[in-house]
């Protein structure tokens, strides 16, 4: 490509694949018909320039990873994004992998658009100073970590694997505790969906979570939910079948088909008349939950119990935990 006199590379490149962009700019405002040539414009000037400028690697292929996510957020009305402000914070690494970094955080951060995202990214620019650039792939393993923490409590079993290959001090900025996460620490969280990391405290039964609420109230329940485990896993039947994951960090409810079948749920938690939970086991003691007194369904599974009650919408999760 020939060099263009007085042009930065990035403007070089806009510049030789002129058509190119062109046509998927066409093709995005087919789908966003609302989408202005002169906000794309604006926004690939001080949004995306910046940060091909400070990526390093081929211009051209940093480019054009950046201006397709440009429009696939443009699609989506999206390119406000927050995503845009902590790239150029993650250049060095869009520069070693630019169609992998800047997609998966976008991919995140649509994910996260209901939890904590900014937070998340805060945390992720954090982890983007501790990680050598040539380490992409370090980065979005911490990031999946971050993204867990931060609310997306269906990303549990693969956090803990990334995790697992993290270093101690990356594990702790991810987790957002003080002091570094051992092994062991890692195993006692996987072992226990409510603790926290590096707990010390004693163990005692707590309500830990309530999810859910009527559709009227921004819900997904349009009648009371009952309540089941089956395979270790929660489900809520009401209108219709959805998945309940949850623990410490985050919940999420999931449209699934009907119940998978597996086994059911064995607990070692009990709900007592008057809405005493109480551990059957022994060192979790017991807690007084008033509440759960009007309970129309119970499920339990291991450390952890599941109630609904006449009077709400929510499903109240109370487990033994630190």
């Amino acid at each position: 490509m020939a060099a263009v006199e007085g042009l930065t590379p990035f403007q070089r490149v806009l510049e030789a694949r002129r058509e190119q962009y062109n046509a998927r700019f066409r093709m995005a405002r087919h789908r966003n018909r609302s989408l202005s040539p002169a906000d794309v414009l604006a926004h690939l000037h001080t949004r995306v320039g910046p940060v091909v400028a400070a990526a390093g690697g081929d211009p051209v292929e940093v480019t054009d990873a950046l201006v397709e996510l440009s429009f696939a957020a443009a699609e989506r009305d999206a390119l406000s994004s927050p995503v845009f402000d902590v790239l150029p914070a993650l250049a060095g690494f869009v520069g070693a992998a630019p169609r992998r970094v800047p997609a998966a955080v976008f991919n995140a951060a649509l994910h996260l658009a209901d939890a904590d995202l900014a937070g998340w990214l805060r945390t992720l620019g954090t982890l983007g100073r501790l990680i050598a650039p040539s380490a992409p792939d370090r980065l979005l393993a911490a990031g999946a970590v971050a993204a867990w923490r931060h609310g997306l409590a269906r990303l549990r079993a693969s956090a803990l694997t990334a995790a697992a290959g993290l270093a101690p001090d990356l594990r702790a900025v991810a987790l957002g505790v003080s002091s570094p996460v051992s092994d062991a620490a890692l195993a006692a969280l996987a072992a226990d969906p409510w603790a926290e990391p590096n707990a010390r405290g004693a163990v005692a039964v707590r309500a830990v979570r309530r999810v859910g609420a009527f559709t009227g109230f921004g819900g997904r329940f349009r009648r009371p939910p009952v309540v089941q485990a089956v395979g270790g896993r929660w489900f809520a039947v009401a209108d219709q079948t959805w998945e309940l994951v949850a623990d410490r960090f985050g919940a999420a409810l999931l449209p699934v088909p009907g119940l998978p079948p597996g086994p059911p749920g064995v607990p070692e938690l009990s709900l007592r008349p008057g809405g005493l939970v109480v551990d059957d086991a022994g060192p979790g003691g017991a807690l007084a939950l008033p509440e759960l007194a009007s309970a129309t369904s119970v499920a339990g599974h291991g450390g952890t119990l599941a109630v609904t009650t006449a009077y709400s919408h929510a499903v109240v999760f109370v487990a033994r935990t630190t």
